[in-house]
């Protein structure tokens, strides 16, 4: 279930027992699809898991019953095993508001990861079973990213880490300001002392420092100088000046 209805990412169950995950994101190209994925993703193949299984539990049935009805076994035996009764519980239904761009991303991300395939083959074997799936620029750019990053999500790569500080430049620009809770922690930061920062002061655009960090942070002579935000200890840049 792919919605952006819902408060944040959370899952459920009905009274069915049909279990759900609902997903915040509106289909923008500056929406932040990546670091969805790996949630929906998961929650997509448990139900495959759940219905391969039941599968199987059906089709062993079916054959514990052939000495009593074997007719009838063999009929429930050939539909199972030319693609499996319908009303055998699993599967996932995953879906957005015009079902062309956000549902279509995830499944891709999920294809992607499956087949290890690239992006543009995984949105074509989509299209296959879906002609009308679009996802917007920025999802196609994010699913590039996913598979840069052998589907999954690697917060300390490189190219990550540019990623989110662009997407951080983005909102600055179109807010004046950057919240708190839009930036995540650097894995390959020091821990910062919020006593020394006000996180939820406006930003000025004077907030960042020039460190030399050493190799246990990744650093040293090939490093040269890293800049880190002074709020957040982000690192933004690096180089030799």
């Amino acid at each position: 279930d792919d919605d952006d209805d819902d408060d944040g990412s959370a899952g459920g169950s009905n009274a069915r027992g049909v279990k759900t995950l609902s997903v915040e994101l509106e289909d923008d190209e500056d929406g932040d699809l990546l670091t969805q994925i790996p949630a929906c993703v998961a929650f997509i193949q448990d139900a495959l898991r759940l219905r391969d299984a039941n599968r199987a539990a059906a089709a062993a049935a079916v054959n514990d019953d052939d000495d009593a009805e074997p007719a009838a076994s063999s009929s429930a035996a050939s539909r199972s095993t030319r693609g499996g009764d319908s009303r055998v519980p699993g599967g996932a239904l995953v879906h957005c508001h015009a079902g062309v761009s956000r549902s279509c991303a995830v499944v891709a991300a999920h294809v992607m990861k499956t087949r290890g395939v690239d992006a543009d083959d995984a949105l074509e074997v989509v299209r296959r079973a879906h002609p009308d799936a679009d996802p917007n620029a920025g999802f196609t750019a994010q699913l590039r990213l996913w598979r840069s990053m052998d589907c999954k999500l690697n917060m300390a790569d490189e190219a990550y880490r540019l990623y989110s500080v662009a997407r951080l430049a983005r909102r600055r620009e179109h807010r004046g300001y950057v919240d708190a809770t839009d930036v995540q922690p650097d894995p390959g930061a020091d821990v910062v002392d919020d006593s020394c920062a006000d996180r939820f002061a406006p930003f000025t655009g004077s907030a960042t420092v020039a460190i030399k960090v050493g190799p246990r942070h990744g650093g040293g002579p090939e490093a040269g100088t890293m800049i880190r935000c002074r709020r957040c200890g982000r690192l933004v840049a690096r180089g030799d000046r």
